[in-house]
């Protein structure tokens, strides 16, 4: 339990970070997901502002990707470029699946597995 002196302190701190992530909302999860018995004041407000830092690395990348195909909107497909092409950020992310990149991808797959489904039904 925060005394109120900290709490002041970290509304100044988060207000002064000018973060855009809900620091409070972060907390609430860590609370409620029972990672560690205790949770230090300045976690939420940490793990918010790396949260933030790596959206905005990200689509800072996906928009200029977009921009070098002439686009003026962000698609997946432009996330997915913008990750693989940066060596950390693919290093980071090598088991995440961004879902609706290639369409055709999900067509063949399905087109393949559904015969096998359909005989393990029979």
């Amino acid at each position: 339990m925060m005394h109120a002196n900290n709490s002041h302190c970290l509304s100044q701190l988060i207000n002064t970070l000018g973060l855009q992530f809900p620091v409070g909302r972060i907390g609430r999860y860590l609370r409620n997901g029972k990672y560690a018995k205790r949770m230090g004041a300045g976690a939420p407000v940490y793990l918010a502002a790396v949260l933030e830092y790596l959206t905005a690395e990200i689509l800072e990348l996906a928009g200029n990707a977009a921009r070098d195909n002439k686009r003026s909107r962000i698609t997946p497909r432009h996330i997915t470029l913008a990750v693989r092409n940066d060596e950390e950020l693919n290093k980071l992310l090598v088991r995440v699946f961004i879902v609706f990149v290639n369409c055709l991808y999900f067509l063949l797959y399905y087109t393949l597995t559904l015969p096998l489904l359909y005989l393990l039904i029979l």
